[in-house]
């Protein structure tokens, strides 16, 4: 028998870390520092407002260039707890609102907040899609 499909770390643990930290090193350009630790002390700043603002539990004390992978060819998620991505993502969406205008110049950033509502959407689908597969095999094994 083959085991349920996991929407919430597939996403989390999966290609949702990728999508942060390459989004991340992507906007880490609009804070204006000029290293990228200078860079990313100030994206951190803003992710602990985010988070006393919001009453989010931060599982990162700190978010750091290897947090994302920064110095590295390829950025990669380094985080192993999947709320984490969930804080991340909503992290992000505040700091792309605070910074709407350069995402309206920039195509690549343009993209980034596309993808995150339509990933946002397409995960909203695909939970209530798992939700009603299950709910048929679970009345198909009840009664055959």
């Amino acid at each position: 028998r083959f085991q349920r499909i996991d929407i919430w770390h597939t996403v989390h643990m999966g290609f949702g870390k990728n999508w942060i930290a390459c989004s991340v090193a992507r906007i880490q350009y609009l804070t204006g520092g000029t290293s990228v630790d200078k860079r990313v002390d100030i994206l951190n700043a803003d992710f602990q407002e985010y988070c006393q603002v919001n009453k989010k539990t931060k599982y990162l004390s700190k978010l750091e260039a290897s947090t994302f992978g920064l110095k590295f060819a390829e950025p990669s998620g380094s985080w192993n707890k999947a709320h984490i991505t969930a804080t991340l993502m909503g992290w992000l969406e505040s700091f792309l609102e605070k910074h709407h205008t350069a995402c309206e110049s920039d195509e690549e950033l343009r993209i980034i907040v596309a993808s995150m509502y339509f990933s946002k959407l397409k995960l909203f689908l695909c939970v209530h899609v798992y939700v009603v597969i299950s709910a048929f095999n679970f009345f198909m094994e009840l009664f055959f």
